[in-house]
């Protein structure tokens, strides 16, 4: 492999998704999501589509060096395995495909992070697999990559050119806020507010689960009434739809958890809000660490500005250093969109 290939630094958040798919750290779980699509149409196609998508995304052609960097290859060119079933073992099939992809686990020497495999009775009616390491791309990347997948097949809006200076801009951005006085503010700051944060949540796990965990996506959809009224209500309390999720998902965490008060580490989104870098598919998260108390007996609403209120005061007080009695005082919610 030539010196000339283009080099990423990993930032903090994808070692931290590197190591913890290791065993030695209890974790044996990688950052993954996975996807069914269905499509009619040319599978020829549609993988003329993706290819040209990852002509011009350098993450979608990353591969790891080691824990401090990836190297971005020239060219690759994904090939779809497609999968050819008779219509009545075609949901077997599925199933099948289904378990394996659903939980696929990515090692470090694993090239590339992301897997696309097509089932179909008839060359014509599909169901497209999709499984990728979230090492390579945040959530908003995601959509991102369904989206120009799209715009490629139908000839809508091709990706002009490659990404990867905006990639770099992203990326040298963010080492250069880690050598920033706000930074070297922040981790003064949080360096001695962990020695008093509550724990993680103490869940109960049986040690087979640890070594081989299998997950469930669960959802619920809201009906169109029910998300105005919550809207409503929110507007009212001054109040984001992401604090009342937030919350409620706590509450969820807390009825499985010894320990009632805890932290939560959530993920947020760090990128450039100017367009040309909303379109840059990577990974370009960082965490926060968020204090939760819930008292049942109390009011939900109650609840969920205590818990905004927290985060704001841990946020503001990480980047500006002043003192917490300050900050407090300050109305204004984190998740306060």
């Amino acid at each position: 492999m030539g010196s000339d290939y283009l080099k990423i630094k990993l930032t903090e958040v994808q070692k931290a998704y590197l190591l913890g798919r290791n065993e030695s750290f209890d974790g044996n779980i990688g950052t993954h999501m996975y996807v069914e699509l269905k499509f009619k149409g040319s599978i020829i196609k549609f993988e003329r589509a993706l290819n040209k998508v990852i002509e011009k995304q350098p993450m979608l052609r990353a591969k790891v060096d080691n824990i401090n960097e990836f190297t971005i290859l020239d060219n690759y060119v994904h090939n779809i395995k497609i999968h050819h079933e008779e219509k009545d073992k075609y949901e077997a099939k599925k199933l099948s495909i289904r378990q394996k992809l659903s939980h696929k686990h990515y090692s470090s020497d694993d090239f590339p992070f992301y897997n696309f495999q097509a089932l179909t009775c008839d060359n014509e009616n599909y169901t497209i697999f999709v499984s990728v390491d979230l090492l390579i791309a945040d959530g908003l990347s995601l959509f991102k990559l369904l989206e120009q997948l799209k715009n490629e097949y139908f000839n809508l809006k091709s990706i002009e050119q490659d990404k990867a200076e905006e990639l770099l801009y992203i990326n040298d951005r963010y080492f250069k806020e880690k050598i920033s006085d706000r930074y070297n503010k922040s981790k003064t700051y949080w360096s001695e507010k962990i020695k008093s944060l509550s724990e993680s949540p103490q869940i109960i796990i049986s040690e087979n689960k640890i070594r081989e965990s299998k997950f469930e996506r669960k959802e619920y959809n809201f009906t169109e009434e029910e998300l105005v009224k919550m809207e409503k209500i929110s507007k009212e309390k001054g109040l984001s739809l992401s604090s009342i999720l937030l919350t409620l998902y706590a509450g969820a965490i807390q009825e499985w958890s010894e320990n009632k008060s805890f932290t939560i580490n959530m993920t947020t989104f760090k990128r450039p809000k100017k367009s040309e870098y909303l379109e840059v598919i990577g990974d370009f998260t960082s965490t926060m660490l968020i204090e939760t108390k819930i008292n049942k007996e109390k009011a939900l609403s109650e609840t969920i500005m205590t818990i905004c209120k927290s985060a704001n005061t841990l946020s503001a007080a990480a980047e500006a250093s002043l003192n917490i009695k300050q900050i407090e005082k300050r109305n204004i919610y984190f998740f306060k969109s």
